[in-house]
């Protein structure tokens, strides 16, 4: 009986076209919901702890770093410049 209430959950979101990590996430809760195994402290406590992440918090800085580089042209010039320095030398393994 869970079984079939995760799966109906997960493939009824697939099929609205939410995405994975949602449809993932909303069958996973509603699994521990059925299960008794769901406190609201609990959810918050996981939240914050989630986000208290450095490595977690550092990837959206590097994705927000890559896209300001992209807007002002920092990236381009920086793939010229290593083309400049190292262009010239022939790849791969010699054979």
């Amino acid at each position: 009986m869970v079984l079939i209430l995760f799966f109906s959950i997960f493939f009824f979101t697939l099929i609205v076209s939410a995405p994975i990590f949602f449809s993932l996430g909303l069958s996973a809760i509603a699994l521990l919901w059925n299960k008794g195994m769901l406190s609201p402290q609990l959810i918050v406590q996981r939240m914050f702890a989630g986000v208290d992440s450095f490595p977690m918090m550092a990837i959206p800085f590097f994705m927000l770093a890559g896209s300001l580089m992209d807007t002002g042209g920092i990236s381009s010039r920086l793939v010229r410049f290593s083309n400049y320095l190292v262009g010239w030398i022939q790849g791969g393994w010699p054979t």
